[in-house]
């Protein structure tokens, strides 16, 4: 799914502004230009129209962006909406441009909500996700450089495509100046915006249509409008119906101010740290009381994750089900001599074992599993029958899953480093201590997927170990809450985590995922016995 964080940064690509005014916008818009005469030509006046909106040094425009697929046999679309609004001001003393983007997208079985926001504070470039203005859940920023043109991947792309000599002719009709637009830069521009989009699917299915149908097949509804001699509102919509999908778009860009009367005031990030030495000052301590918590002597924890991969509606998926499976269970530790000892309670019920491509492999089960303190270092996978038939004993040759079983489901300490953190919050929790909500950045989610991939025991008899996240391309999160808490002596008490996003899977499909964890300690369990034969083994 291609960056729906894209999707709108992407209608203002009005190129970094260079310098130039405008005229005065009436209701409400304002501008340095009023006295100019109007210029007669429809043509010419869009060409002088778009020109002042493209060379201003200030200018705040509100977006509408919607997109849909709806497939023949379907009976509703899927739809995608975007709004919201960007400023611009070249002479803002630290920032120049904000953008704020609301999305609402339903290419899948659940709607996904969230706001993200763009903005630069000197010559660092940021975006900031989160459900809204005071709940953030992660943070990315880039360096960037004099020059560099903040809308080149927003909506304004396809205006910044409608250069005069890309329209053949413009016919004004109840005061909207309609533009013929040559077929091959619909094309581009329509590609252009979707190629931008973390909902991949309509990007790849649109793709699909050759360029030289546009303007023949299909011809987009593009005009603009004037308030006085300036430019007020863009607007361009277009209907495609081609092989088994309708494919329609809407967009509006409407102007506020051109010229002068921009004003930038951020989000104010209430208790959010986002000072990259206070993340590594923070981070470590997190890092560090974590830590000293799995190096407890003895230890108990219940777990339960829950994943989900959803390949959304199609001819051949009209529901749009998504896979989901969940794990869950209990972990007891006991550290001897530096030697961790466990005792893992395993229950998996999964949609993968309906799958065909996982046929006798991927099973519903309950299984236990643990290592002996002999000369051996025996592993058991253990099944709890029930009586009169004996439990089932399997001691695991050639054993290499130390490193995850002995810490199982939990999350690696790793990620609490400030190279895969965008942002943290501290709040004291009421009945003492501290709760920690950690903005990850994408290269942190990723190693946790691929962590939980690994953790994750779809196949009771290990003859196919299969990967829940099978990530190729075109990764991007939309969801992060990451909360981690200690209480007053430090010791960790519980872990909560939802990621949810797209990306373009091994093999093609474009599919939302999610993936939840919620970890528990009960630091007043019994110390756990460690088994010395396997029948001393704990089947709780």
């Amino acid at each position: 799914m291609k960056k729906i964080v894209a999707f709108s940064l992407l209608m203002a690509s009005l190129v970094l502004p260079a310098c130039g005014t405008a005229s005065t916008p009436a209701s409400g818009a304002t501008s340095t230009s009023s006295s100019e005469k109007v210029i007669e030509d429809p043509k010419a006046r869009y060409a002088k129209g778009r020109s002042d909106v493209l060379e201003a040094d200030q200018y705040e425009y509100n977006f509408d962006f919607s997109a849909s697929i709806k497939y023949k046999s379907a009976s509703a679309s899927l739809p995608a909406h975007f709004g919201g609004v960007t400023k611009w001001n070249k002479t803002g003393a630290h920032t120049n441009y904000y953008q704020k983007r609301t999305a609402s997208v339903k290419l899948f079985s659940e709607e996904m909500a969230y706001n993200t926001y763009f903005y630069n504070i000197d010559n660092t470039y940021y975006k900031v996700n989160g459900d809204d203005e005071k709940d953030f859940s992660s943070r990315n920023a880039e360096t960037i450089t004099d020059g560099y043109n903040f809308e080149a991947k927003s909506f304004g792309v396809l205006f910044k495509h409608l250069e005069p000599a890309t329209i053949n002719n413009v016919v004004v009709k109840n005061g909207q100046y309609q533009l013929a637009i040559k077929g091959d830069t619909q094309y581009t521009a329509v590609n252009g915006i979707l190629a931008n989009l973390d909902i991949a699917k309509i990007a790849d299915l649109v793709g699909k249509v050759t360029k030289d149908k546009f303007g023949v097949d299909f011809n987009a509804n593009a005009y603009v409008t004037f308030s006085g001699n300036d430019l007020n509102l863009f607007h361009f919509d277009i209907s495609i119906t081609y092989s088994d999908f309708t494919f329609t778009m809407n967009y509006d860009q409407t102007y506020v101010h051109v010229g002068s009367g921009v004003s930038i005031a951020l989000p104010t990030f209430e208790g959010l740290i986002t000072d990259p030495t206070e993340i590594t000052s923070e981070a470590a301590i997190v890092q560090q009381k974590y830590l000293t918590s799995n190096l407890a002597t003895s230890s108990q924890y219940d777990y339960t994750v829950k994943t989900a991969v959803d390949h959304g509606s199609s001819s051949t998926n009209l529901l749009g089900l998504a896979v989901n499976s969940t794990s869950a269970g209990t972990t007891k530790r006991t550290i001897d001599n530096g030697k961790i000892y466990f005792d893992n309670r395993l229950e998996v019920d999964s949609d993968y074992k309906n799958k065909d491509q996982y046929p006798d492999v991927a099973k519903d089960y309950e299984m236990y599993r643990a290592n002996l303190k002999n000369d051996t270092n025996d592993v058991y996978d253990c099944v709890d029958k029930v009586a009169p038939l004996p439990n089932v004993y399997t001691k695991l040759e050639n054993y290499d899953n130390l490193s995850i079983d002995q810490y199982y489901m939990m999350p690696s300490a790793t990620y609490f480093a400030s190279k895969y953190i965008g942002l943290m919050k501290k709040t004291t929790l009421e009945s003492g201590g501290y709760e920690y909500k950690i903005g990850l950045n994408e290269l942190g989610v990723k190693g946790l997927l691929v962590d939980y991939n690994k953790a994750i025991r779809l196949d009771p008899t290990l003859a196919q170990h299969i990967d829940v996240f099978q990530i190729s391309d075109n990764f991007s999160t939309k969801k992060i809450s990451y909360l981690i808490d200690f209480d007053s002596s430090n010791r960790l008490t519980s872990i909560n985590l939802v990621i949810k996003g797209f990306y373009t899977m091994v093999g093609g499909d474009e599919v939302k995922f999610g993936l939840s964890v919620a970890i528990a300690t009960d630091w007043t369990a019994k110390t756990y016995v460690i088994p010395t034969t396997m029948s001393e083994i704990s089947l709780f």
